[in-house]
């Protein structure tokens, strides 16, 4: 089984380089999960998300353009985060790309207290950073410190301390190739982020995970304090309204429609054994009760609403589950219906099929004709138009 996952986010005013790369997560599983529909061929009003495109490209283009800076600075040119701040404003500050960045607002500094008197200190100062506006809002990113975090890369001796320690698990920890002093000095952690985010959405295709989505009471991270509108901006900007939507309108939950067929044969009787496999899971599923708008039964999956999570925990179980046998015999009635129905209207589209034939030769003809008329009348015009004007 697989549910619909949530990420576990935490969303901040100021954000930094984790931060930074949070979005891409959202926007990647709520279009993964709407791709899934699509591909299995699934009949669903697509939920509306927010094109989140001209975003992601700045996030990717300034996560680019830091693996860069790290670069240079590990190969001794003069590099800091300033800088990088520098390049990012002058790639994306005029929109191009569709989403324009704009300077952090002035911070102010706290006030001067503990201090001999007479000391200065600065009340405001400038962040070194830049605002995203994402669809719920806007975010400040501060990019201090933002080189240093990205780089994974230890010093050689502590990888060496580490590959030679006596505990096995910690020895797993070490990279071999760190150890060398003509090893590259840069090893991207955005990089390392990417990578691992494409596997976790590979496995999410393939196992049954659940997320927790967790969020902050109050900015202050003061105990007993619960700020709703603090909240309420979390919940809008990571996305959880959009997926909330998708789980109440959508399908979160599915199974293989093989597995189901090869764990449930036994429980029908041998006349449904000659069914496909989507058949069979149709009279399987109108068997044990469930209505017909709590699922749909795609080209490899069986999609089920939120609110059939027990039932899909039943059919994981030991299979206990039994099949009326007066629903059988409403099933074999109903897959009976279908099939006439389904045999009435391939003789129909065959009786009507030359009419069909004749009336689309007549639309053709008409529209020739037309075309003609049409042709005519602009040449009659034209010429009226030049006798017109030699006449004057």
């Amino acid at each position: 089984m697989t549910a619909l996952p949530s990420t576990t986010t935490t969303v901040v005013p100021a954000g930094g380089l984790t931060v930074l790369s949070g979005p891409l997560v959202e926007r990647l599983v709520l279009d993964r999960e709407q791709q899934a529909y699509e591909a299995e061929g699934i009949q669903w009003e697509s939920v509306p998300l927010p094109d989140a495109t001209p975003t992601v490209k700045v996030i990717h283009g300034a996560l680019s353009i830091l693996d860069d800076c790290c670069l240079r600075a590990s190969r001794g040119m003069p590099e800091d985060d300033d800088k990088y701040v520098g390049e990012v404003q002058q790639r994306f500050f005029d929109g191009s790309a569709g989403c324009k960045l704009k300077p952090p607002k002035p911070q102010k500094a706290p006030p001067n207290r503990g201090f001999r008197k007479g000391a200065k200190i600065e009340r405001t100062k400038i962040t070194s950073g830049f605002i995203i506006n994402h669809y719920a809002g806007e975010v400040t990113y501060t990019a201090s410190g933002w080189m240093e975090k990205n780089n994974g890369r230890m010093v050689p001796e502590m990888e060496s301390l580490i590959l030679g320690s006596s505990n096995a698990w910690a020895k797993e920890l070490g990279d071999k190739e760190g150890c060398s002093m003509q090893c590259e000095k840069f090893k991207s952690v955005r990089k390392h982020f990417t990578d691992e985010l494409e596997k976790m959405l590979k496995m999410l295709d393939k196992t049954g995970l659940h997320y927790i989505r967790c969020f902050n009471p109050n900015n202050q991270q003061s105990p007993d304090h619960f700020d709703r509108r603090y909240v309420l901006s979390q919940v809008i900007q990571c996305g959880t309204v959009e997926l909330v939507n998708m789980m109440h309108h959508g399908y979160p939950n599915r199974l293989p429609i093989k597995d189901l067929v090869t764990r449930y044969k036994h429980m029908m009787p041998r006349r449904f054994h000659s069914m496909d496999d989507r058949a069979f899971i149709l009279a399987l599923l109108h068997g044990l009760g469930m209505p017909s708008s709590e699922f749909s039964v795609g080209l490899t999956r069986v999609f089920l609403r939120a609110r059939q999570l027990e039932f899909l925990e039943k059919l994981k179980g030991s299979g206990e589950a039994q099949v009326d046998e007066d629903i059988i015999k409403e099933v074999l009635a109903r897959v009976a219906r279908q099939r006439f129905k389904s045999a009435v209207h391939a003789v129909i589209i065959c009786q009507r099929l030359p009419k069909i034939l004749k009336a689309s030769k007549r639309l053709r003809t008409l529209a020739i004709f037309a075309d003609k008329i049409w042709l005519v009348y602009r040449i009659k015009r034209a010429t009226s138009r030049l006798l017109a004007a030699a006449r004057r």
